[in-house]
């Protein structure tokens, strides 16, 4: 199955940008769960490589962490993703706020 199956990123902008966070969240916690149960690591990978955080909330931005870091060692582009969302809330967010937000997620 292609990445694209595993999550439509589109769909997750689009709920975000019309305020729908929490619809967002759902798709997102519930696609990356169903992948990471059937193991699915180099398509997970995938997806993270192609996240736009600047698309994001910083709710969701945290959701894709959240979501990946039991498997981070399978996914290496979990750092990089940590590192574009870190950079990203600081200018949000300030450094006191995103360090509080991304603790124990690097």
């Amino acid at each position: 199955m292609p990445p694209s199956d595993i999550l439509d990123l589109e769909k997750v902008y689009e709920l975000c940008e019309n305020g729908d966070t929490d619809a967002a969240a759902d798709i997102v916690f519930d696609k990356i769960d169903r992948a990471l149960c059937d193991r699915r690591f180099d398509e997970i990978n995938e997806v993270l490589k192609k996240v736009q955080v600047k698309r994001l909330t910083t709710s969701l931005m945290r959701s894709f962490l959240c979501m990946t870091h039991c498997a981070k060692h399978r996914l290496p582009y979990y750092n990089k993703l940590y590192e574009d969302i870190e950079q990203e809330m600081i200018l949000l967010r300030g450094q006191p706020a995103t360090s509080r937000i991304l603790k124990n997620l690097k």
